[in-house]
């Protein structure tokens, strides 16, 4: 009888445990993961943004404008204490050398101002009596070149991208029938996790413009066929007169472990580690 309890109790605790392994997995294929990520332009590039899972169960957001950095948590409890740890071993370190923690260590000694009469050259002169129109073109003409700078650097990292795609379907050609249906079964699977992946909803605006307006209509017909199916979302405002690049987007969007784990194995991976170690 004793044994017959035992062994009773024992198949109870692993029925609990075969039954939270199966919530547990359900909710990895069921329950989606959400981001929602904040890109804004200005005067510099700043990102800030959030993913999370299961009812903020696990939290991770980062963020490049400030001192916050990657933080991760779960439950509401930081995991990565790397922060909390450097600033112990500072307040560790002033303790050791007898400074307290709220105050700053003790400067040099400051030299003597002079306050005797300032030398003035000639060059400096003629630098104070220039005339105000072209101080403003000398100050606005490095900003133009250089926001116009970051359009060409943008538009060769365009053409790049798609010279290498050619450079790709050109090695498709010599690959056996074997490997194009793989690489086709790659293609469509692909295609169909980044629509799944892609935002669901953006918002915000772009004002940009280059001093050729030409090459400015060229961006504005480019961008308005990327942003064709967020065309209520994403305001789009060219400017002809002026290089000038700003704008902010909000991208929010989710994925399902479910969607991921079908198109994985409709790409039959065994099948294609086998034909890759063949190679």
């Amino acid at each position: 009888m004793i044994l017959l309890t035992i062994l009773k109790w024992l198949g109870i605790a692993l029925l609990c445990v075969l039954a939270l392994l199966l919530v547990l997995c359900m909710c990895i294929l069921f329950v989606p993961v959400r981001y929602h990520i904040s890109v804004t332009c200005m005067d510099r590039w700043s990102a800030h943004g959030v993913v999370s899972w299961m009812f903020h169960i696990l939290h991770l957001s980062f963020d490049t404008d400030g001192k916050k950095g990657t933080r991760l948590r779960i439950f509401g409890f930081p995991v990565s204490a790397r922060e909390n740890a450097g600033s112990r071993k500072r307040k560790r370190k002033k303790k050791a050398s007898g400074v307290p923690a709220g105050s700053r260590e003790p400067s040099q000694k400051e030299p003597e101002k002079d306050f005797g009469k300032p030398e003035v050259s000639l060059t400096e002169v003629k630098q104070m009596h220039k005339e105000p129109e072209s101080m403003e073109n000398e100050t606005m003409e490095p900003s133009g070149k250089k926001k116009r700078s970051r359009f060409i650097a943008l538009r060769n990292r365009v053409k790049k991208f798609f010279l290498s795609i050619k450079g790709i379907f050109d090695k498709i050609k010599a690959v056996d029938r074997e490997g194009l249906q793989l690489i086709r079964l790659l293609l469509v699977n692909g295609g169909k996790l980044l629509k799944h992946i892609f935002p669901k909803k953006v918002r915000g605006w772009i004002h940009f413009g280059t001093s050729d307006p030409a090459q400015t209509g060229e961006i504005l017909g480019a961008v308005s066929i990327l942003f064709a199916m967020y065309g209520q979302g994403v305001r789009v405002i060219p400017d002809f007169d002026q290089a000038v690049f700003e704008g902010k987007v909000e991208l929010r969007g989710s994925l399902m472990g479910i969607i991921l784990l079908i198109l994985v194995i409709r790409v039959h991976p065994i099948r294609l580690v086998s034909y890759l170690d063949g190679k």
